[in-house]
């Protein structure tokens, strides 16, 4: 049921806070994820990017808990 909900967010472009970056890119949330409870949005391209940055992203992909995102424009502040 979890996949089935996230599914829908694929192909949509969404603005996200970084909260963390690693060798697998940058780690990020929506609006409507509070941190260390819900899902992430993951970017695997993101290791440009820095903690706190805002990014708008396409969503690309999803499993059961997290997504997957390609960034579109980084919005420093």
């Amino acid at each position: 049921i979890s996949n089935q909900r996230l599914e829908r967010f694929i192909g949509r472009e969404m603005t996200v806070l970084v909260d963390d970056i690693d060798e697998d890119g940058a780690l990020a949330r929506s609006p409507a994820d509070a941190p260390e409870i819900d899902g992430l949005v993951m970017i695997p391209q993101g290791d440009a990017l820095e903690v706190g940055d805002f990014v708008k992203v396409r969503i690309t992909d999803c499993d059961v808990h997290d997504l997957y995102a390609e960034p579109i424009e980084a919005m420093r502040q």
